[in-house]
């Protein structure tokens, strides 16, 4: 019998490093922490983090207060740890050996002790930010230019023309007659994009984490059941399909 779930995440044992009394080993601390939530919790979302800074990441975990942990790690470092692991009778109820195939790229793991992982979800996928769209990045959504002056003189009207964006000189500057979509959703930013969205001041581009698979009940969930589907009941019958 599993004892119930303590009120706070564990935290990691303070540990020494080369012999010197209240210095912790990092990797040591990781590990350690990495293990007492894998044994914490029977659910779990791995997560893409993709370009988000420090301080997207920093309102994520405030957001998942109450409702999870994330925690993030070298790749090769929690590979190890879950092969080195996989037998460990109090990890039986995760799949071990399904889980390192997924952790590849920039992932961090979000661990959801009593929270449906669903709801969990929704909150770190709904805390977003703004970033500077970049040539040779493919963008999520439409990249969009408003109406509107741009406080650009009239010199610089050939970055607009190139990009068919129509425009008007108003009061000696540039002023966009309509709404354009620069880059469609799916497409490439180019140079001259990239560009333009600098000159205007704009972040076009909207950042967010995105779930590759999540963890329940012993088995693989494939991350789109969380981001398709939004009724309760559906994703039930979703997971046991994808099982």
């Amino acid at each position: 019998q599993r004892s119930p779930h303590p009120a706070h995440p564990p935290g990691p044992d303070r540990m020494t490093r080369r012999g010197r009394p209240g210095v912790p080993d990092k990797k040591h601390e990781h590990e350690t922490r990495l293990l007492a939530l894998l044994r914490w919790c029977r659910s779990m979302l791995v997560v893409q983090i993709g370009n988000a800074g420090s301080e997207h990441l920093h309102r994520v975990r405030r957001a998942l207060a109450g409702r999870g942990v994330m925690l993030l790690g070298k790749n090769t470092t929690v590979r190890s740890i879950l092969h080195r692991h996989r037998s460990d009778p109090d990890l039986q109820h995760l799949p071990m050996s399904d889980l390192p195939p997924y952790i590849t790229g920039k992932v961090g793991l979000v661990f959801t002790p009593d929270t449906d992982p669903g709801d969990v979800h929704d909150v770190v996928v709904g805390v977003t930010a703004r970033a500077r769209a970049r040539a040779g990045t493919l963008a999520t959504s439409p990249l969009m230019v408003r109406a509107g002056p741009t406080g650009l003189d009239p010199a610089r009207t050939a970055f607009f023309a190139v990009l068919g964006v129509p425009t008007r000189i108003a009061r000696g500057m540039i002023e966009i007659n309509s709404d354009v979509e620069v880059v469609p959703a799916g497409g490439t930013v180019c140079s001259t994009a990239e560009k333009l969205f600098h000159k205007l001041g704009l972040r076009p581009v909207v950042v967010r984490l995105e779930c590759v698979v999540g963890v329940e009940d012993g088995r693989v969930v494939d991350g789109r059941v969380y981001r398709e589907v939004k009724t309760t009941d559906l994703r039930e019958k979703l997971r046991r399909a994808s099982w």
